[in-house]
């Protein structure tokens, strides 16, 4: 469970929204792509960071109980 990308927050939460923002930019390099994470970063709403923080007990106690299985399914 310690290398589960269900209960790290930046992996279920906060990777994967800025990876989606990304996606929506055309970018043709890595300088390009370092600005504009940085970019996304400072733009990210404190409340969303909260939230993906809030959750991350019960992600823990969740993947526990899956033994390290899929969990998402049983979040929504």
């Amino acid at each position: 469970m310690p290398q589960s990308p269900y209960v790290a927050p930046m992996d279920f939460g906060i990777w994967r929204i800025l990876k989606l923002r990304l996606q929506k930019r055309n970018l043709n390099s890595v300088i390009g792509l370092k600005k504009a994470l940085k970019d996304e970063w400072r733009k990210l709403d404190q409340n969303i960071i909260n939230k993906t923080l809030e959750s991350w007990p019960k992600r823990c106690r969740l993947t526990n109980a899956c033994h390290g299985s899929h969990i998402e399914h049983l979040l929504q």
